[in-house]
């Protein structure tokens, strides 16, 4: 229940929230807390059937597994058999979307996983042209570079025209799933096009995607 829902209803009045605790309550009651978790895959949410139909789900996942990636909510949703099985918050571009080459934005529609780096790396481990550096990155505060860590999960894209063919082409653009050592900003756009997630959740992505899994980018 959003905040807005919760004084209308008549749960709650607005000046009780003049009480600190039941303020804090509140918070945790209306899902603003839901920017301090980086995953639950137990949270009851992902696309509506309404999204998913009109993405082409269907066609292009059938009964298998696929990733659900929001712009709008900053969120990837791995999908199985129709139903959302885990639940990550990332971080897509600052410059919001778009195809073109040099656009440091982040491309939509239909991709797969086309390559998958850095299998049993430490966490951390900072990534330079798809190589381990021997760099082991510590949490520090987010200093604006987009370093990649840990993972990547290199997209390519499935549909000409739109993501895939020259200069709009989602793999020579070197669009990845990484790891980011800009944690604190995850749940907002802040990358440079790539889409950032936690250092633990891109392992544990990393190891229940396999290459050819279908993955779509939604504006949505």
């Amino acid at each position: 229940m959003k905040l807005i829902e919760i004084l209308s209803s008549g749960l709650i009045d607005a000046m009780s929230l003049r009480n600190s605790t039941l303020w804090v309550g509140v918070l945790l009651v209306s899902g603003c807390s839901q920017s301090m978790t980086h995953s639950d895959a137990n949270r009851a949410d992902g696309p509506t059937a309404s999204a998913l139909a009109a993405s082409g789900w269907k066609s292009h996942v059938g009964d298998g597994a696929g990733l659900y990636v929001s712009t709008r909510e900053q969120r990837i949703w791995l999908i199985e058999r129709g139903v959302v099985v885990a639940s990550y918050a990332c971080s897509t571009a600052a410059r919001g979307t778009g195809q073109v080459e040099g656009s440091r934005q982040t491309p939509l529609g239909w991709h797969v996983v086309a390559d998958k780096i850095g299998a049993g790396l430490p966490v951390g481990a900072v990534l330079k042209e798809r190589q381990f550096t021997g760099e082991i990155w510590t949490p520090a505060p987010d200093d604006g570079h987009d370093r990649i860590l840990t993972r990547i999960i290199r997209l390519r894209g499935s549909e000409p025209y739109l993501n895939s063919g020259p200069g709009i082409d989602s793999y020579d653009r070197y669009i990845y799933i990484h790891g980011t050592s800009g944690e604190d900003r995850l749940g907002t756009p802040a990358s440079a096009g790539c889409i950032r997630m936690s250092n633990r959740d891109v392992i544990a992505l990393f190891e229940r995607v396999a290459t050819g899994t279908p993955v779509y980018i939604a504006a949505s």
